[in-house]
């Protein structure tokens, strides 16, 4: 067999030796004697003798990324071989590359190109099955939200199987399970992975694999915890020189390097995504490329109170909001105490003036969500509001042409009917109390920051003209209203 549609050069096979039956006698099992090339480019390999006393290492004779090498047939065993069809991808995800463990007769020769579901890793790599027999296995790596993880496949398993890997045992969803890998789980080199399948009646298989791997460039997760927080990847490549996005990588004696890349979502996105594309160049051997393609999700995170930019007279202030339960919160670097996800605490203003605030939610394998806000302390805020400059405009005038006084500085006074406070921003529909007899005269007024004003209750609304509002009413009809973003929202006396 062979990967990824890249047939490998066979010779005509002789009589195999029948396999070992339950009866034979014990001793240790052979190695296959193995010519490994990379990445889906297959060399020709020989069965080992069934007598030989010990297991040998594999004979290698390695190249890079669908860059073949000349082999001849190993001795002590038939050779097989055809016309190659062409070269092999460069890069691959997991999708595309995986370890496939098939019952056989005879020792197979497997390759393997891991890659991460979630953040791409993309390795040079071989495997190579040791021993072949037992059940339909596929082996990948993947990226959940704690970090990567081995997916083991058991394609048609039964109900009840489990997989067990590394001391820990875990049941199939859909013929799949996944087990966390530390970071040092992979290195370059050899790999030796081994897992166990074992059926409902407790009869367990084990099946081992042999990765091989001579470079890796990967997404390391944990750099989105430091501050600020940023997306690195990782570059292991001996004796190489590699490009992240066309710039130089420098890599140390060992090979190693790291470049960071700020989180530059949108400060609302849901996700953090970006493909950064990798060159890795081995002496004498044809470039490596690919890309590393990264989706994070954000923690969640939402502030309630105050707005984005509260203006207040008080010396003190709430701050409130929603964030992942399992996340950890801290408002300008001090921790705050989640209750079923939400926040709530007090924040000290001592001094007259602006100052800005920060509030970080982190959770492990998720980028961390940071939400900013102003206040500014004044000695009196009614004194403030009266101070912020408007012009006189009647509702009549508004109403007819909402559009034409659009970012014009305007106070009204009014009574709310409905009011909803959603993600941190209250939203009020009030009759205004300039409103001609008989008539009725509604409002609707946004307000970044959480009111606890309530319904039938007055306020005075200071702020910017938004053109006009349409809603559907509890009847289905679609209507239209003037809107006012509010910079003061401030409670008065009925009508006042």
């Amino acid at each position: 067999r062979t990967m990824l549609g890249v047939t490998a050069p066979t010779a005509p096979t002789a009589p195999s030796a029948p396999a070992a039956g339950p009866t034979a006698s014990a001793g240790p099992r052979p190695a296959p004697q193995t010519n490994r090339t990379m990445l889906g480019v297959t060399a020709p390999s020989a069965d080992a003798s069934p007598t030989t006393p010990t297991r040998p290492e594999p004979q290698t004779h390695r190249t890079m990324l669908g860059v073949t090498a000349p082999t001849a047939p190993a001795t002590g065993g038939p050779a097989t071989g055809g016309p190659a069809t062409g070269a092999a991808a460069s890069s691959w995800d997991s999708q595309e590359a995986m370890a496939v463990v098939r019952p056989s007769s005879g020792r197979g020769v497997l390759w393997l190109g891991v890659g991460l579901v979630v953040l791409a890793l993309v390795a040079g790599a071989a495997a190579f099955l040791l021993w072949p027999r037992g059940p339909d296995v596929r082996i990948s790596v993947g990226q959940s939200e704690a970090g990567e993880v081995l997916v083991v496949e058991v394609p048609g398993a039964v109900e009840g199987t489990r997989v067990r890997f590394s001391g820990e045992e875990r049941a199939l969803d859909a013929g799949r399970a996944e087990f966390p890998l530390r970071a040092d789980a992979l290195s370059l080199g050899d790999n030796t992975v081994a897992v166990a399948v074992v059926e409902p009646g407790g009869k367990s298989e084990s099946v081992e694999v042999l990765l091989s791997l001579r470079y890796r460039v990967r997404a390391d997760l944990s750099a989105l915890q430091q501050d600020p927080p940023v997306l690195r990847i990782v570059v292991d490549a001996p004796g190489a020189q590699a490009t992240l996005d066309e710039q130089p990588v420098t890599l140390d004696a060992s090979g190693h390097g790291v470049v960071d890349f700020p989180l530059d979502a949108a400060p609302d996105a849901p996700s953090y995504a970006r493909q950064v594309h990798f060159r890795v160049v081995m002496p004498n051997e044809a470039p490596a490329e690919g890309d590393v393609r990264v989706s994070i999700p954000f923690t969640t995170l939402q502030l309630d109170r105050p707005g984005r930019r509260a203006i207040t007279d008080r010396e003190r202030i709430e701050v409130a909001g929603v964030a992942d339960p399992e996340a950890t919160v801290t408002l300008d670097g001090r921790a705050l105490e989640l209750r079923e996800g939400r926040f709530v605490t007090e924040l000290a203003l001592d001094a007259l003036g602006e100052s800005e605030h920060a509030i970080v939610a982190r959770r492990a394998g998720r980028a961390p969500r940071r939400v900013t806000f102003q206040v500014r302390r004044v000695r009196d805020l009614a004194a403030e509001a009266a101070a912020y400059p408007t012009e006189a405009l009647t509702y009549a005038r508004l109403a007819a042409a909402p559009n034409t006084y659009r970012g014009r500085r305007v106070r009204f006074d009014g009574r709310i009917y409905n009011v909803d406070v959603h993600e941190g921003t209250s939203i009020l529909q009030v009759l205004v109390q300039d409103c001609p007899r008989g008539q009725r005269c509604p409002l609707w007024i946004t307000y970044e920051g959480a009111t606890e004003a309530g319904l039938n209750e007055w306020v005075r609304a200071i702020g910017e003209l938004a053109g006009e509002q349409q809603f559907r009413s509890p009847a289905g009809e679609v209507l239209s209203v003037p809107r006012l973003d509010a910079v003061f929202l401030l409670p008065i006396q009925g009508g006042g």
